[in-house]
């Protein structure tokens, strides 16, 4: 009789909206993402905090750590959201 052994990785993601505001005014995931470039499972906590109004700047807040698949940290960023550039969606359009 043959095993098969299966691995499950599970993601969550919250997402936090605010009536009359287009984009969440909080945007967390948390959970194991497949690396593209290196197709390798790393786990990734990353927490997103927009400001909704000039009152509100404390919460401009952008959070990640990434770590292999042994817990080595490979990218930890903590940096207000405004300052944030050059990666994923905030990469400059051609």
């Amino acid at each position: 009789m043959a095993h098969e052994a299966k691995t499950v990785h599970i993601q969550i993601r919250v997402k936090v909206k605010v009536p009359g505001v287009a984009k969440p005014i909080l945007d967390m995931r948390q959970g194991t993402e497949l690396h593209r470039d290196t197709n390798t499972l790393r786990y990734v906590s990353r927490i997103i905090y927009r400001v909704r109004n000039r009152l509100d700047r404390a919460r401009d807040r952008y959070t990640e750590q990434i770590d292999d698949k042994d817990g080595n940290v490979v990218r930890k960023v903590d940096e207000p959201l405004s300052d944030h550039r050059g990666r994923g969606s905030a990469k400059d359009k051609k």
